[in-house]
Parts: C-alpha cells; structure tokens; sequence
C-alpha cells in the first residue's frame, strides 16, 4: 500500500506541476495608470527685484518745453511660464492694472520669446506695438500649449514698461502706483 501511495502522490505532484506551469506564458502584462496634470503657472523675474519706478526726467528741461518722458522706460522685467494643457486647448496671458493715473498713459510692450531654455507649444504675443493698460484685462500672449520658457531673466518674453503723457492737465505731481496683474488661463 505504501508503493500505491507514494506512487499516487508523485502522479499528484506532477499532474499539479504541469497545470500550474501551463499557466504561464512567454508573455506578461499589466497596466500602469498616471496622471498628468493640467495646469498653468506663470511669474516675473528680475535681477533688480520686480518693483520699478518710471519717473519724468528733469534732465534738459527748459520754461516751455514739453515734459521729457524718454527716461520713463523700464525693460528688466522678464515674463516664465509652465504649462500642462488639454489636448486641443490652449492658453493666453492678460494683463490688468488696479486702476489708472489720471494724465498718465503707462504702456507695455511684450517681447517675442526670447531664450535657449524653452520648450513645447510657447505662446506669442498678440501685439508688437505697446498697449495701453488698463483695468480691463487685455490679452498679451496666445497659443500657449504644453510648455515651458526657461525660468529667469532672458528667458520667456521680455516686458518694457513706459509711460506717457494722455492729457497734460490732468498730470498731477507726487508719487503714485498702480498694481499690474498677469493672469494665465484656458482660452474661452
């Protein structure tokens, strides 16, 4: 009886074996979810900090003379972003100020991308001429998709910052400021 036995279990053993290993294959799968988020972040970047001042030059100034703004220009401000962006979509950057300076038209003219650094779908701005700000939002860049410009000075789109004169009456002395805000969001 101990030979049938023995003589069953190792039947046992390797019919057990064989099913087991007819089980595998030369082939193995299995699925990996991710996540990519979709999201926009932009900032401002300077050597100097991300404060200016523009100022009327008194420099040259003479009884009659119209007041010089030549000097009331400012261009070390640099614009980064990074953005994950639906298939299909894009994004644009706008700008707005707090308010306005009665007299005083402050002007800003967004730069082509400018750097090494950059890669993906990077917007392009709207205008090569200067806008007049405003508390109304205005679209300064377009056509963002998946990107990133670089993050630093001469990197992103450069912004120049001037002011003029829109009505000399209105022009009062003192310093003044006004709040300027980008925003990055889905084109609607």
């Amino acid at each position: 009886m101990k030979k049938v036995t023995f003589l069953l279990a190792a039947i046992l053993v390797l019919g057990v074996s064989n099913i087991v290993k007819a089980q595998d294959t030369d082939v193995a799968k299995h699925t990996i979810g991710f996540t990519v988020p979709n999201f926009a972040i932009l900032d401002i970047e300077s050597t100097e900090g991300n404060n200016i001042t523009l100022g009327l030059s008194e420099a040259n100034l003479e009884a009659g003379a119209e007041f010089n703004f030549a000097a009331a220009s400012n261009s070390d401000l640099w614009l980064n972003y990074t953005a994950l962006a639906n298939a299909g979509s894009t994004r644009q950057v706008t700008v707005s100020t707090d308010k306005v300076i009665s007299g005083i038209d402050l002007k800003l003219q967004v730069a082509a991308y400018s750097g090494e650094e950059g890669k993906g779908k990077l917007g392009t701005t709207t205008n090569t001429d200067a806008v007049v700000l405003s508390t109304t939002a205005q679209t300064i860049i377009n056509g963002i998709g998946s990107c990133y410009t670089g993050t630093g000075v001469n990197k992103g789109h450069n912004l120049t910052y001037t002011m003029a004169a829109n009505e000399y009456s209105k022009i009062e002395a003192g310093n003044k400021s006004v709040m300027v805000t980008y925003t990055i969001a889905d084109v609607k």
